[in-house]
Formats: structure tokens, sequence, C-alpha cells
């Protein structure tokens, strides 16, 4: 690259698509978002110290390439990306899901006011059924991923023990062997120096968990009793509970599982990561 072209790469350098800001609000689903401290080339050509290009930020994080590029080493493509954060991907996906079937729902009871055939009804209710499963399902699994990446195998990890004094370190292993009950009670306090969850607490946070997690096994086991009609042709237990979750929880699956993470996320400075910050609730 001559010096002529290096400077021209530099001016359309200092013109950013987006600012830092509203890097960290339109792609608040990465793992970590951050200024380059140094100049650094890659395939956008010079980017220097200091831009807010999204390709430097992909560059800080890990990433290399926005776009889709040829490895040639297996001669095949891939797709080059920066890390995303596995918890707002999996609380994004629930809070999509959540969305579609409340939409669905609506549609339902359009359909059944106008009289429309009863098995396009039936149809659109087992499409609203899907939607809330997901949505269960991925509300829960984004507690579980926050859990699981908040302790790193080479981490020393001790507990409470009966009489109040510690434990010996915790096996990783034996770690992940827990339930995620026992994560959130007993590990994560004590590794993100954060108090134990009240579980009486007015906020309901503990209650709206354990709630949430109940569900989530219910629908993720299906047990053959709980699935089958009666002679009277009743809702059967499990799916009206899916769908009752869905259309009257106050507080959807999805926020249950954002503020319980929310809890655990507020580092020593009173600061949360970005994409607890620019979580969309709504």
């Amino acid at each position: 690259m001559s010096d002529n072209d290096r400077r021209v790469e530099i001016i359309r350098a200092r013109t950013p698509k987006y600012t830092f800001e509203e890097i960290r609000q339109k792609f608040w689903r990465i793992h970590t978002v951050a200024k380059t401290a140094d100049d650094y080339y890659d395939a956008h050509g010079w980017i220097p110290a200091g831009s807010t290009l999204w390709v430097s930020i992909l560059e800080q994080i890990g990433g290399k390439d926005s776009r889709r590029f040829k490895d040639s080493s297996q001669e095949k493509e891939t797709l080059g990306m920066p890390e995303p954060n596995a918890s707002a991907l999996m609380l994004d996906a629930a809070k999509k899901g959540y969305k579609r079937a409340r939409l669905l729902d609506e549609k339902r009871r359009t359909a059944e006011v106008e009289d429309t055939d009863e098995f396009e009804v039936l149809d659109t209710i087992f499409d609203v059924l899907e939607e809330d499963m997901q949505s269960i399902i991925m509300a829960y699994a984004a507690i579980e991923a926050f859990a699981n990446a908040t302790v790193l195998p080479e981490d020393k990890i001790y507990i409470p023990g009966k009489s109040g004094l510690f434990e010996e370190a915790l096996p990783y292993e034996k770690f992940m062997d827990m339930s995620l009950e026992k994560k959130l009670d007993r590990v994560l306090p004590e590794k993100l120096q954060v108090p134990p969850i009240n579980k009486n607490g007015e906020d309901d946070t503990w209650q709206d968990y354990k709630e949430l997690e109940d569900l989530r096994n219910a629908v993720i086991h299906m047990k053959g009793g709980g699935r089958r009609s009666n002679a009277i042709e009743k809702p059967v237990v499990i799916w009206k509970r899916i769908y009752e979750a869905g259309a009257k929880w106050k507080k959807p699956a999805y926020m249950r599982a954002f503020s319980l993470i929310k809890y655990f996320s507020r580092d020593k400075s009173e600061e949360y990561p970005n994409w607890i910050v620019n979580f969309p609730q709504t």
C-alpha cells in the first residue's frame, strides 16, 4: 500500500458509519464493545487508533471482518463475526417468540369472532404454543448460559458450608454438574460478590425464576400423563400452562430471566454490562 493510498484510507476511516455510542446501542448483543488502542490494518484499510469504525470494534474483540471471507487453508467460506453474548441472543430469541405468539393469539381471536373454519383456528393455536414453548425454553437457557459463563475452568470456586465456613475449592467439573438453582444460590453470589437473592423478596425475582424453571422442565420432559385429553375434552394441563404463561403472566418468561441475570450483573463500580443496559425490554 502506497503512502498516498494509506492517507486516503485514513481519511475514509475518520468518517465512521456509527458513533461509538450508536454501536453500543444498535449492536448490543456483542459480548464486549471497546475502542481500539492501536492502529491496525485489515480488509477495510488502515484504521487509526481511536476510530469508532465498526471494524475497529470487531478487531478489538477478536472479530476478523463483518463480511463473508474465503478461508484459503480449507477452501471454503466462513463467516467472520465478533463474539456474541450467549444470554443476550437467547433472551432476544425468547422475546421475539413471545411477541410472535401474542400476534398469533390476536389472529386466533379474530378468526374465532369471524367464525373461521375450526381447523384453521386450531392450526393458529398450535402456532401460538410453538412460539410460547420456544420463548420459555430460551428464557431459561439464557439464565443457564449466564451462570455457566461466570465460572471458568481455571477459577477457584469456594462455596459456604453448613457451618458458615468455606468448603474446599469446588472442582470445575462438579460445578458444571450442579443444578442451576444451586449455582445461582450458592456459587454465583460468592463468585460475583453479591448478596444471595432474597427468596422472599418483594420483587419476586426468585419466585419468578422457580415458576419459570418448573414450567421449562415440564415442557422439556413432556411426561405423557400431562399431555392426554380427558373424556370431556378439558384443556390439557401442560398446553394450558404454556398458553397461560404467555398470555397471562404479568412478567413474561424473557423478562423473568432478564431480571434474574441483571441482579447478578452489576460490577463493583455499580455499572452493568452494555448488553444489559441496552437490552430492548419491550
